[in-house]
């Protein structure tokens, strides 16, 4: 049956509901959608078959930009905001396929377009527009930032913000910033990654600034911490920022390659940072040595980061000092008896527990004496 002849559009409507225009457009014909869109009267622009789609889902969702478009001329005829059985719109296809023209000429008709619309698997179009890097798109979304469900996590984990940090959309990412309370900066996706994190990792230092406002809300001892991430990037501002909250920060983090926070800092010439850590030298590792065989001591004096060299050789001489002045007052009713260096539990002669381990005198306890080496922790004062 020739569909399109002199007179016209032949009309019909398949078992599942599919018109002319749907069937064309659902197989990618662009030019018999073409040939049936000089005759727009007769082709139901607004039809609407059997699993909810529409010529203009189908459309957008071939990448057929130009049909979209010619179907575009009619928007009170095209239903544009019309979801499929997927849950999905004509808008949320146009942002996913990168229809960018199409999009921004379904975004005229904001009321119309569906922007809060969540299809199956958690995504909305400010969501796709994001990822896939369609700045002026996701911009012109954020104008109804009422409408565009700026908070929602799709099944992965992510939002629009953490997708905007990660396609480096830093314009998009401090516009959702303008809504705090809606961008959950508290998120986890399933990797692990938070917001901050992720702007860290890409060097959005600006984004990071702004979340890091918010200091209670962006889970900043996430493991695999933000910090690692500022250090890593050079974002000194950052980091510092970070560090105003040392509780918080994780700063006995190790990363996989087995780097600290301290080490990381030192290999990229952070002095200052470096000076903020070695603050808390109880909990930076400052004697860890990485699968290298490099130091946080080593890398500060390759780097020529005197005072950080200094620093470092403070408080290691002030641990040794403190540890021999222990092994000196070492109990002799345990030394003779055990001929061991830690002291056994019946001992009346031990006066100080190790708060490690719970049982041995912390002197000469050998559970411990790594740790005080390392200098993540100090030997309690005996009386």
């Amino acid at each position: 049956m020739d569909i399109v002849n002199n007179d016209g559009i032949t009309p019909f409507i398949d078992s599942n509901g599919n018109t002319p225009l749907i069937l064309a457009c659902s197989k990618g014909s662009v030019i018999t959608a073409s040939k049936l869109l000089e005759h727009p009267k007769e082709c139901k622009l607004n039809h609407v078959n059997k699993y909810g789609n529409t010529a203009l889902i189908w459309a957008c969702q071939k990448g057929l930009e130009k049909v979209a478009l010619k179907i575009l001329e009619y928007p009170e005829d095209c239903n544009l905001g019309q979801v499929n059985n997927n849950g999905n719109t004509a808008l949320i296809w146009a942002c996913k396929k990168e229809l960018e023209i199409a999009t921004l000429k379904i975004l005229e008709y904001p009321e119309e377009c569906n922007l809060s619309q969540v299809n199956t698997i958690g995504n909305t179009a400010l969501i796709w527009a994001c990822q896939k890097g369609l700045d002026t798109v996701a911009l012109k979304i954020l104008e109804c930032s009422g409408q565009c469900s700026l908070g929602q996590v799709n099944k992965n984990g992510n939002s629009a913000f953490t997708w905007a940090c990660l396609s480096r959309l830093e314009e998009v990412a401090l516009k959702i910033l303008e809504y705090p309370e809606e961008c959950k900066l508290n998120q986890v996706t399933k990797y692990g990654s938070t917001p901050l994190i992720k702007a860290c990792v890409y060097g959005l230092e600006k984004v990071a600034l702004k979340i890091l406002e918010y200091p209670e809300e962006c889970n900043l001892g996430q493991v695999n911490t933000a910090l690692i991430w500022a250090c890593q990037n050079k974002l000194e501002t950052v980091a510092l920022k970070i560090l105003e909250y040392p509780e918080e920060c994780n700063l006995s983090q190790v990363r996989r390659n087995s780097n600290t926070i301290l080490i990381i800092a030192c290999q990229n010439n952070l002095e200052k940072v470096a000076l903020k850590i070695l603050e808390y030298s109880k909990e930076c590792m400052i004697n860890h040595v990485n699968r290298y065989g490099k130091s946080a001591l080593s890398c500060a004096q390759k780097n020529s980061l005197n005072k950080v060299v200094i620093k470092i050789k403070e408080i290691r001489m002030k641990n040794e000092q403190v540890f021999s002045l222990y092994v000196k007052n070492q109990c002799t009713v345990c030394w003779e008896e055990t001929n061991k260096y830690y002291c056994i539990p019946e001992c009346k002669h031990c006066v100080s527990i190790c708060s490690e381990c719970n049982i041995y005198q912390l002197i000469n306890c050998s559970l411990c004496r790594n740790k005080i080496d390392q200098g993540t922790i100090f030997p309690l004062s005996i009386t």
